[in-house]
């Protein structure tokens, strides 16, 4: 017969092999649950991969805001070592500081600079994109998780504001884009880069202009996708995590 002893450890180790790491999302809309037909490809990335996702994005904010609200605090309380938190956001990044209201925008700038800004009616230090990006990542890896940027998606390239315009199958990406990149050097070990935006745009040229289309909520609307484009978005991250050799790819499934 087994000792109270012995059947304890058995149990704590058995605990310790079937505790899987997690993947952590945060992000904006074009990621996050989403409703009324628009969804983010947040919602589908468990469909891919061998080990749970916990999506915490939400819809409207900005690295800064989601700073501010303290959502990458809540996510750096709970990770583990092993887990990987994927950080995506641009689309919401842009405007000025003369004319945020809402504690959105960042400071200018691709590195370290900073800026003074009001958060509910108090001054505060405004970081650029990466800066934030990159204290976000540093909470992450400070426990022990991996941090993922990853490039923000982009719209739907056979769209244009023009009727009868040509549109453009190669845009250039945004400046948040190429910040992405600098986040991964201001953090360091423990930090990488997938380019979610080329992977995109390479799947919705493959797709041609009907099936890209199907992939939205509204046929005006170019940056939100429905269930099938999250789905479809989703796959187009992991493809980029295989192509950037990311450590994620061991817990990608096999096809």
């Amino acid at each position: 017969m087994l000792s109270y002893l012995a059947l304890f450890l058995i149990l704590q180790n058995a605990s310790y092999f079937t505790n899987a790491a997690t993947v952590y999302l945060c992000g904006d809309s074009t990621m996050a649950k989403g409703g009324q037909g628009i969804e983010g490809w947040g919602e589908h990335l468990g469909t891919f991969l061998t080990i749970p996702v916990q999506n915490k994005a939400i819809g409207g904010r900005s690295v800064r805001g989601f700073t501010n609200e303290g959502r990458f605090d809540a996510v750096a309380k709970v990770v583990q070592p092993g887990d990987t938190v994927v950080i995506e956001f641009g689309r919401n990044d842009g405007g000025t500081l003369k004319n945020d209201s809402r504690g959105q925008v960042p400071c200018p700038g691709d590195g370290t600079q900073t800026c003074e800004g009001k958060y509910k009616d108090q001054p505060v230090t405004v970081y650029t994109f990466p800066g934030y990006l990159a204290r976000a990542g540093k909470a992450m890896t400070s426990k022990g998780a991996k941090v993922i940027f990853s490039a923000m998606l982009p719209h739907n390239i056979f769209w244009t504001s023009k009727p009868g315009a040509e549109p453009n199958l190669n845009p250039t990406p945004p400046k948040f884009v190429e910040y992405a990149k600098n986040a991964v050097l201001m953090v360091g070990p423990g930090a990488s880069y997938v380019d979610h935006w080329d992977s995109t745009v390479k799947m919705y040229r493959e797709l041609g202009k009907e099936k890209t289309y199907a992939l939205f909520a509204k046929e005006a609307d170019p940056i939100h996708t429905n269930a099938i484009g999250a789905k479809k978005t989703a796959e187009s991250f992991v493809r980029a995590v295989l192509e950037a050799q990311d450590p994620l790819k061991g817990y990608v499934k096999k096809s």
